[in-house]
């Protein structure tokens, strides 16, 4: 069974995605997760995959960078798939 403390050092190691899909199952089998946030972050767990500041995400969310983010209350969701696609297009081609 995986905890927060266990998703964060997945992230930090860059393991997450191999693990992606496990923890996804159990979030949704403890929770009842909606499948739409089943792959998805939190701001920290957002800034950590992509090692940007919270505050660079936050900016990304408002400014609209980032598609498939889900609000629940005060708590925002991001799509990891979305972050892949940002970091992609921030990131400078190797030449």
């Amino acid at each position: 069974m995986y905890t927060a403390d266990d998703v964060v050092a997945l992230i930090a190691s860059g393991e997450y995605a191999q693990h992606r899909d496990a923890i996804a199952a159990q979030m949704a089998a403890k929770r009842g997760v909606h499948p739409k946030i089943a792959h998805s972050l939190s701001l920290t767990e957002a800034a950590t995959y992509v090692s940007r500041t919270v505050r660079t995400i936050r900016r990304w969310v408002a400014d609209g960078k980032l598609h498939g983010v889900v609000r629940i209350g005060q708590q925002v969701r991001i799509p990891q798939a979305s972050l892949d696609a940002m970091v992609v297009q921030v990131t400078p081609s190797a030449r």
